[in-house]
């Protein structure tokens, strides 16, 4: 089995088995597209090198592992969690460096230092371009933010958050 089917069957194991009912986004389906997008990108971009196609991958499926313990400094626990699963399939040290980059590059507001950075960011925001967008990623998030914060937002704040958002990304 490869190194890709080992962890995508360590990590959707970790959300089967974790409290991911109010994860209405954050969850496996999320991360599954995420890591198709990512080797999509990946392949289609001339500057990234084929030796490298397979670490994107596996930031990919291990970037969002952390939020089952909760969304702050998720992308940290989700590096700890490759680190630990890929040190003990034996994964070369320098590869797995790569890896760690690349899930705390998809931290919010981090600037991209190179290609892999940004074709990483692009996967994991390759949901704003989908044509589902409103029916899926937008209901669903607003309902994992309001499902995991004591505090319940309006429906006019998520949208006002969501243009901020974008505006942020944008610019």
């Amino acid at each position: 089995m490869s190194i890709i089917e080992k962890s995508k069957k360590y990590v959707q194991g970790l959300f089967e088995k974790g409290n991911t009912e109010l994860l209405t986004y954050h969850n496996w389906s999320y991360t599954k597209n995420v890591l198709e997008a990512s080797e999509l990108i990946a392949r289609n971009s001339k500057e990234v090198e084929e030796d490298k196609v397979e670490q994107i991958q596996l930031a990919a499926i291990f970037h969002d592992a952390g939020f089952l313990e909760g969304s702050e400094d998720h992308e940290a626990r989700g590096a700890e969690k490759a680190i630990s699963f890929l040190s003990d399939e034996n994964y070369g040290a320098e590869k797995i460096k790569l890896v760690e980059r690349l899930i705390l590059a998809t931290k919010m507001g981090h600037k991209p230092l190179d290609i892999y950075e940004r074709v990483i960011m692009d996967a994991d925001l390759s949901h704003l371009g989908k044509d589902n967008y409103m029916q899926t990623t937008f209901l669903n998030l607003s309902t994992e933010i309001n499902n995991c914060s004591d505090s319940k937002m309006s429906k006019l704040q998520w949208v006002k958050n969501c243009i901020t958002f974008c505006l942020h990304i944008i610019t």
